[in-house]
């Protein structure tokens, strides 16, 4: 695993077990660490987590800290121009 892989595991890990999560937010971000844990592709992994996060974000539904989140992988680059630029 690289480290880009790693850090976002952690972040991931923090968050669902953060108690200021909704529990829909929560399994989102389990599955998607299972699925970094279990060695599958990296972007593929959260742009599927991005897709999922979309519509909660669209309508203002994600929690102050998936929120954080949300931003910096829709604004790291991995998924184009704009996304994740909406809250």
């Amino acid at each position: 695993m690289d480290n880009l892989t790693i850090s976002t595991l952690n972040e991931l890990y923090n968050l669902v077990l953060s108690k200021h999560i909704r529990a829909y937010e929560r399994t989102f971000l389990l599955q998607a660490k299972n699925q970094l844990e279990f060695g599958q592709n990296y972007a593929k992994v959260l742009s599927e987590l991005e897709a999922n996060l979309r519509p909660l974000a669209i309508r203002h539904n994600l929690t102050p800290q998936v929120s954080a989140f949300y931003q910096k992988i829709g604004t790291s680059g991995l998924f184009g121009r704009g996304v994740g630029n909406m809250l």
